[in-house]
């Protein structure tokens, strides 16, 4: 709508590009912010048009609005999004000096959107801008080592887990060419005619620079930014974080094919005339989009089956999810009363109200009362204080975590060994905890068909153990 009347075909070819776009079907199903970024980038350069048109403080105060509620979904805006949008609007005022005004205008308005998050950093962590800048203003909660492994987990360098595992090898990686070239470039997610017709679009910018309009060139710009940004920042580069550059590039193809729908004759004739029913070039750029769309929409549904095999086919509730689905569903039938404590797992929505839980980068209540000293007999009652009845112990995320970014040895070491050793999974503190009255639920397995039965030897997924004073099914009320 913003395309018209000048622009209208390009308006509708970029917005159905953009919609049936792999990554962004992709994203349709799951509750990640990249939807609502690509959102504030779309309307952050429709205002970055209307400002290059007519550069004035509202328009200027708009683009900073977009750029700051792209910032409050996501945090990562500040590369992806504001960045290039700011380093474009910078651009133009060399030429126009007398909108220098017009950026602090832009600044202050993303600034106060982005305020709600800066602020309640501050508050908590007396660092604005945590996890990141912890050099600077402070590392807030975090231990030094929490520090460390989230800095090293997300450099764009490859860094051993902290701690570091006994027998941890770094694995090879390709180098960052490889990576733009597999993860931008032939990235199947990003639709491969969509990005050809996006090529092609930065051509004719170039090719035609006067033609092209000032635009074009921000929308050239901006993909620029956010690849060198992508390119040099990020920790292997992955897709999702450059997905908001399907923005330009869907806006650089929609381009294309508007300027071939207004081709009024058939240019490869000398005496072509203009056709009655409209121009020449639309059949063609209508016939170029549907391939592009059929094939974006193709490789969309084969996404959809690859990662939804084996799942519920209908919208789930998350109430549903947490009652009946493994393994959440083996949490919900714990005894009324029951408090988990995760180890290892900290995607907690679907458990129980109340589960207790850390992620890798904070301080796990378990690894601290370790590390402070106590004793069995002690933790035991710091458990029982926090009302902790059951601990789930999920080996495979245990595992995960210890070799990529690293996992507090208290909860971690001696896992890879026992597996070695052909031993049920275990911690130190777990066996310490069995003479002190823990006991073993129930162990939990990935889901098989009736037919598949566990291998001897296979590991369980998760462990549930349940603590001395932990509620059992004959000490709940009779009439709930």
């Amino acid at each position: 709508a913003a395309l018209k009347p000048s622009e209208e075909a390009r308006g509708r070819f970029s917005a159905a590009l953009l919609a049936t776009a792999p990554f962004v079907i992709y994203l349709g199903w799951l509750a990640m912010v990249e939807l609502a970024e690509v959102c504030y980038l779309v309307l952050a350069l429709l205002w970055l048009r209307q400002w290059i048109a007519s550069p004035t403080r509202q328009s200027a105060w708009q683009v900073g609005l977009m750029l700051g509620g792209a910032c409050a979904v996501k945090y990562l805006s500040v590369g992806i999004v504001v960045a290039p949008v700011l380093a474009v609007m910078l651009l133009f005022v060399l030429r126009r000096p007398r909108a220098v005004g017009h950026i602090a205008l832009t600044v202050l308005a993303g600034g106060l959107l982005f305020s709600p998050w800066l602020l309640r950093n501050a508050i908590y962590t007396d660092n604005p801008v945590f996890p990141l800048a912890t050099n600077i203003f402070g590392r807030g909660h975090w231990s030094e080592q929490s520090e460390r492994r989230w800095a090293d987990g997300h450099s764009p360098q490859t860094h051993p887990p902290v701690p570091k595992p006994p027998v941890w090898e770094k694995r090879p990686l390709a180098d960052r060419a490889e990576m733009f070239y597999r993860n931008f470039l032939t990235s199947q997610w990003l639709g491969p005619l969509l990005m050809l017709l996006g090529a092609v679009g930065i051509c004719l910018v170039i090719a035609h620079p006067k033609r092209a309009g000032p635009w074009d060139w921000s929308l050239l710009g901006v993909l620029a930014v956010q690849l060198a940004i992508w390119t040099a920042l990020t920790h292997e580069m992955p897709s999702r974080f450059i997905m908001p550059a399907l923005v330009p590039i869907s806006l650089l193809a929609g381009g294309v094919l508007g300027r071939l729908a207004n081709v009024q004759a058939n240019p490869f004739s000398r005496h072509a005339v203009r056709p009655a029913r409209g121009p020449w070039g639309i059949p063609p750029a209508v016939a170029i989009f549907a391939a592009a769309a059929a094939v974006n929409l193709t490789i969309g549904y084969s996404i959809f089956k690859q990662y939804t095999a084996g799942e519920p086919s209908i919208p789930w509730r998350g109430q549903q999810i947490a009652q009946q689905l493994p393994p959440y569903r083996d949490a919900a039938e714990l005894p009324e009363g029951s408090r988990i404590l995760l180890v290892g797992d900290a995607k907690a929505f679907y458990f129980p109200n109340g589960t207790l839980y850390a992620t890798a980068f904070d301080t796990h209540p378990l690894a601290e009362m370790i590390e402070t000293g106590l004793t069995p007999a002690e933790i035991a009652n710091e458990l029982r204080t926090l009302g902790v009845t059951h601990i789930w112990a999920d080996w495979l995320e245990i595992s995960r975590l210890a070799w990529t970014y690293g996992y507090p040895a208290s909860l971690s070491a001696g896992l890879y060994e026992r597996h070695e050793a052909g031993k049920e999974p275990g911690l130190e503190i777990f066996d310490l905890l069995l003479q002190h009255g823990l006991r073993k639920v129930k162990d939990l397995y990935r889901p098989k068909g009736d037919e598949a039965a566990t291998q001897p030897g296979e590991w369980p997924l998760v462990t549930i153990y349940a603590l001395p004073w932990a509620p059992t099914a004959a000490t709940q009320p009779a009439d709930k």
